[in-house]
């Protein structure tokens, strides 16, 4: 019975998999509608969209500066790539006739979208915290606006979130090579999050608590029934017979 009920249930999941498939990109996307701030935040990566889209913001009115995380790791060609991103962005913002005096680099080492918004945090604790619109690829929305809500609980309403184009079809990621390396990592990597910076260690002790509870009221339960047992017999062997 149970193998027909699989059998079912895994049948129903094949059949539908074009209504439930393309969710499981879409739903990584989380962004804001859009409004003018006083800047946008270029995250790292994408360099192809993500400072080209900024740009364009700050040329439409959205944003008067743009801010850029310097990312950087403690050792060898990773910290190259993370330089080279920042001066990228730097780069690809002049040639699209943005000013340098309207381009600020949020010092700080950052190897990480969490440690993007750790230096977007240091740069509130010194100077006034304004309204910004976080540039990222539809996919990685979701795990940067948690990381940034995270970090800055208190600056909530400074932050908005706006979405760069993925290098894929998010309705149809499974059938790009890209848009199943982006999509299944970034699911990974958001529960990596959830369980390192977040609560999610507690959830999973939790829910381990679970069985190992029921194990030990079940093995209390059967013990006490045991003795129960045990002196219900002791008590029949030793009760005077009447008559004596």
């Amino acid at each position: 019975m149970m193998g027909i009920l699989l059998s079912m249930v895994l049948y129903g999941i094949w059949h539908t998999r074009f209504q439930w498939l393309p969710m499981v990109a879409t739903s990584l996307d989380i962004s804001d509608p859009l409004k003018p701030a006083q800047a946008v935040v270029i995250l790292p990566g994408s360099e192809e969209t993500r400072p080209h889209i900024a740009a364009g913001l700050m040329k439409a009115g959205y944003a008067d500066f743009a801010f850029i995380p310097e990312t950087q790791v403690n050792s060898g060609a990773p910290e190259i790539r993370g330089i080279a991103s920042t001066k990228n962005n730097r780069r690809i913002l002049t040639q699209r006739g943005i000013a340098e005096d309207r381009i600020v680099t949020l010092n700080g080492v950052s190897d990480s979208t969490y440690g993007d918004a750790i230096a977007l945090e240091r740069y509130f604790q010194h100077a006034k915290a304004v309204d910004v619109i976080i540039v990222t690829n539809a996919f990685h929305s979701r795990r940067a606006r948690w990381a940034f809500r995270h970090v800055l609980p208190e600056h909530q309403s400074h932050l908005r979130f706006y979405s760069a184009p993925n290098g894929f079809d998010a309705n149809c990621w499974w059938t790009d090579r890209q848009g199943r390396y982006d999509v299944l990592t970034e699911w990974a990597k958001l529960v990596c999050y959830v369980m390192t910076y977040g609560h999610g260690w507690l959830w999973c002790v939790s829910l381990a608590s679970v069985p190992v509870t029921i194990s030990l009221a079940k093995h209390h339960a059967n013990r006490c029934r045991a003795q129960e047992t045990e002196h219900v017999g002791v008590c029949h062997a030793t009760q005077p017979k009447h008559g004596t």
